[in-house]
């Protein structure tokens, strides 16, 4: 990684040339590169201009003779375009070729949709045992010809098997039909259907009977009772006693969910808290996989945090070297953190500290190591067997090495004093993937792409082989799409992931250009004019713009939150009349900037300049921060707290993570575009 990092106006407009001349290769340049896979990509380009005639063709001799990967996406590109009896001969050479399930699939779509019932059924027998489109055809089928064991094929397809949007299509069919009762009656598949539309109250009601027939007593049956019993009904103990009665007799496998739900039954009641836990026991003892003892496990460490910290802390020396999947257990940490910090027991916070390290998550040890340290700087804590300074920098090391997020990181580079150039090496490692098997074929696939301008379909294939593409193609990959975002600026986002993907788990050392990508400046124009109209650092505006949207101008969230900076239609009222706009759009660029920065600036006037104060107060607003604050002063007996440790007692996890988000980009954005020291913009954040 380069040691500087100032990006001038002139070198992005040099850059946008470069691709001009990279990307848009002469036709003779293309075909002398990809050969016979030309014909691929410019098929796709003839489909682009709706030439589906020429698009054939060309797909035809690319099957023939492009390579392997290319002549297998040509086959099912061809079968996608055509229709009657040239799909049925496209899908049915597939299968001929290739005959995996996958593209039995593509052949039972084809016959299904060419009335071919006899010969799909026929091809499909005896394949009910898994969740695809070959099964889901032969459903289809078996229903079509009124066939005397679709009632006994469509049950066991919905026993046996995760349920999912394939079976609520042919259950959707059934209800069509004229006489869906005479047609099917599976109380069991009508319980999956309920739990899986969230008709909860319905799903419920069906369980006592859906489970008094012993051959419904597996696996997949169980875990949807315990839902239905979870969500549509509040009578806990009662049903938690009936799943009880089902354990007895139950296989391994079957167990584990009547004992996992039990337990999460019982801990909605007001009983004591060792009954849930020893159902959680159970569970974890009747675990199937390690995914089912992570889940039990986190629901008994829970509960015995609901007890006290004491017993929390007790069970989690005894589990933590148990647990499969460290990440899964992050949040449970981040809780038993603010206990441990809102209840002052800053000496069981150091432990804990210790405790974790080498069992927990990076992302977890770092949290727990830097503000342990930070405890022990700040005179909270006393370490009893090393001097304070010994033991905060120790924990600051460990802190700043751990595979973690950017924040954690800077904060302890700024503690232990490091340089530019120094935390610029140590973020060449934020993850490194030791597994990582260079797949040349898709590389060679997605280079495709980019070099004939097809931008729709870089993401979705560099997403379904992302492990498998190096940092070289995934760069290239990355930069076409931000080049492209110019024209559609929905490829801005789609270009962040890749690259933010790639920074977070590569093969190797995370390349500067990489990581430019991944902190990018999009909407350069608009975002330098508003920070300098209302005083905002540009690196703090960009920040919040990739935590909020992801560059993404359309975006909307679950509460009504919209645009690059996420508005509410209440704040964004306020905000035009007092800047006396009257007709405005959130979804359009330029407003939406300027009015998100605007408000971010009237939060740090507000707040005297406090840049952390403000970043919080923008996500959970500014009245609830102050009483938190406030609050704070009481509990703590300071009337300063270090910022660090106050967010780390905040109270809402969401605010918690925004903080750290916004801190971490902030420091990157400086960093990479405008030549300043992170170790400055962590000291501008955490003054009070």
């Amino acid at each position: 990684m380069k040691k500087k990092y100032v990006h001038s106006a002139f070198s992005l407009i040099l850059l946008a040339l470069l691709m001009c001349t990279t990307l848009t290769c002469h036709a003779g340049n293309r075909t002398s590169k990809y050969g016979d896979d030309a014909f691929y990509f410019e098929a796709l380009k003839a489909l682009e201009n709706k030439d589906k005639g020429k698009a054939s063709s060309l797909l035809k001799k690319s099957v023939k003779n492009g390579s392997p990967m290319v002549a297998r996406l040509s086959a099912e590109e061809l079968v996608e375009i055509s229709s009657g009896r040239e799909k049925l001969y496209a899908a049915e050479s597939i299968y001929k070729t290739y005959g995996d399930r996958k593209s039995l699939g593509v052949y039972a779509e084809a016959l299904f949709e060419n009335n071919s019932f006899a010969q799909l059924l026929d091809l499909t027998k005896d394949m009910e045992d898994e969740d695809d489109d070959v099964t889901l055809y032969r459903m289809m089928a078996l229903l079509e010809t009124d066939s005397e064991s679709f009632s006994d094929s469509f049950h066991r397809w919905c026993t046996t098997t995760p349920y999912s949007a394939r079976h609520h299509t042919v259950f959707g069919l059934i209800q069509e039909a004229t006489d869906n009762d005479s047609i099917f009656s599976s109380p069991a598949a009508r319980l999956r259907e309920s739990v899986y539309t969230r008709d909860w109250g319905t799903a419920a009601k069906m369980v006592s009977t859906v489970c008094s027939d012993n051959q419904n007593i597996r696996p997949q049956i169980l875990s949807d009772a315990g839902k239905a019993f979870l969500y549509g009904s509040k009578d806990y103990e009662k049903n938690a006693a009936y799943l009880s009665t089902l354990e007895k007799d139950a296989s391994p496998d079957s167990k584990f969910f009547l004992a996992f739900y039990r337990g999460r039954l019982l801990d909605k009641t007001e009983t004591s808290n060792t009954q849930a836990s020893q159902a959680f026991l159970t569970a974890m003892e009747n675990a199937q996989s390690p995914e089912q003892f992570d889940n039990a496990l986190w629901y008994y460490l829970n509960t015995a945090l609901k007890d006290s910290i004491a017993s929390a802390l007790f069970e989690l020396s005894i589990y933590r070297s148990q647990w499969n999947d460290p990440a899964y257990f992050d949040d449970f940490l981040d809780t038993l953190s603010l206990r441990l910090i809102t209840k002052h027991l800053w000496q069981e916070y150091y432990n804990t500290a210790i405790l974790i390290d080498g069992y927990a998550s990076n992302e977890a040890t770092a949290k727990f190591s830097y503000v342990a340290g930070s405890l022990i700087e700040n005179k909270f804590l006393t370490p009893k067997t090393f001097s304070a300074k010994q033991a905060y920098t120790t924990l600051y090391s460990r802190a700043l090495n751990s595979e973690t997020n950017i924040y954690h990181k800077f904060l302890a580079a700024e503690k232990l004093g490091l340089t530019k150039d120094e935390v610029l090496q140590n973020l060449e490692t934020l993850h490194i993937d030791e597994n990582f098997t260079r797949d040349e074929e898709a590389e060679h696939v997605l280079e495709g792409y980019v070099d004939f301008e097809i931008p729709s379909r870089v993401y979705p294939f560099w997403n379904e082989h992302s492990t498998s593409i190096s940092m070289e193609t995934t760069h290239k990959a990355s930069r076409y799409l931000q080049v492209c975002g110019a024209d559609d600026p929905s490829y801005f986002t789609l270009s962040l992931r890749i690259a933010s993907r790639k920074a977070h788990s590569s093969e190797g050392p995370v390349s500067e250009d990489i990581m430019s990508l991944a902190f990018p400046r999009d909407f350069q124009p608009e975002v330098k004019k508003w920070c300098t109209e209302y005083k905002i650092d540009e690196y703090l505006a960009y920040a919040l713009i990739r935590s909020e949207s992801f560059f993404d101008p359309q975006v909307t969230s679950w509460a009504g939150a919209t645009g690059l900076t996420q508005l509410m239609a209440p704040t964004a009222g306020d905000i035009a009349a007092k800047l006396k706009v009257k007709d405005y759009d959130l979804t359009d660029i330029n407003t939406n900037l300027q009015f998100g920065i605007y408000y971010l600036s009237e939060l740090s006037r507000r707040l005297d300049g406090n840049k952390l104060q403000a970043v919080f107060s923008y996500n959970a607003g500014i009245g609830r921060i102050r009483q938190l604050l406030k609050t704070a002063k009481i509990e703590f007996e300071k009337n300063s707290i270090p910022e660090d440790i106050f967010l780390e007692a905040l109270p809402i996890q969401e605010t918690r993570d925004y903080g750290r988000k916004i801190v971490g980009a902030s420091a990157m954005y400086a960093m990479l575009y405008y030549d300043k020291d992170p170790s400055e913009i962590i000291k501008d954040f955490m003054e009070n």
